[in-house]
């Protein structure tokens, strides 16, 4: 506001030294700045009328999608199911996805006025996005160094639809913070805790002993640390249920409120 008010000064003083107006051009400048502002107030009604926080659920849910299919796809990589080339798909998009939410991040950090839900709860969203990837590219490296996994059908059958019921409810509540239905959370926080407290899904998806008999040490063991990889995700997701709660009862709010 001082740098306006002085440039304004020095405008009217210059032209007026260069030929005389009197009052006329300061009052064209002080039209000016009002009719610029005016322009700004209707097109960021228009383009922006949710503000910062708008663009940012937008990009966390994009990065909630992307995150739970790169990281169900790194698992069927691990196993087997899937080409490098689709997991290499799978995380470009997944990187793409991260880099916008953190931009969007960064601007709704740098948006002046009121939050309408605390920063942590945009930030618990973000984190567990990005464990998403981090997981994925976890499954991944090691896939590349050890080769996928040799193990029975219906061993590798039920880690693949663990995830993909992981992929499921990841897109599920991606979903629920941009569309103005609410819909249920993807895991209630005391059953994710149950579940990684029980040692994660080794107890539901690894089959007997029996079963892994004709199977390398090593790879029974890439076998039980690809589950709890997915327990791991499955219980950080589970403690999503109020960040996502609060961001759907806004998401539901009127644009003026």
């Amino acid at each position: 506001m001082i740098g306006q008010a002085m440039f304004t000064l020095l405008v009217v003083v210059l032209f007026n030294l260069i030929q005389p107006e009197g009052w006329r051009t300061g009052l064209v400048r002080v039209e000016d700045i009002f009719v610029g502002a005016g322009t700004a107030v209707i097109v960021g009604t228009i383009f922006w009328p949710r503000g910062a926080h708008g663009q940012l659920r937008a990009s966390l849910a994009s990065l909630l999608e992307t995150g739970g299919a790169y990281f169900a796809t790194a698992v069927r990589r691990r196993l087997g199911r899937a080409t490098e080339e689709e997991a290499a798909a799978a995380s470009t998009d997944a990187l793409a996805s991260g880099l916008r939410a953190s931009d969007a991040f960064t601007a709704f950090l740098s948006e002046p006025g009121p939050r309408r839900l605390p920063v942590s709860t945009w930030g618990e969203l973000l984190v567990a996005g990005n464990q998403l990837r981090v997981g994925g590219d976890a499954l991944l490296a090691l896939g590349r160094s050890r080769g996928p996994v040799s193990a029975p059908p219906k061993v590798v059958a039920r880690l693949v639809n663990a995830a993909g019921d992981l992929e499921q409810a990841v897109l599920r509540a991606g979903r629920s913070i941009v569309e103005p239905a609410p819909s249920p959370p993807p895991a209630e926080n005391s059953a994710g805790s149950r579940s990684y407290a029980a040692g994660g899904i080794l107890a539901d998806t690894l089959p007997s002993r029996t079963d892994l008999t004709d199977v390398e040490l090593e790879h029974v063991l890439m076998l039980a640390w690809t589950a709890e990889w997915i327990a791991h995700v499955r219980h950080a997701l589970g403690g999503l249920a109020a960040p996502l709660a609060q961001v759907r009862a806004l998401a539901v709010r009127p644009w003026w409120q």
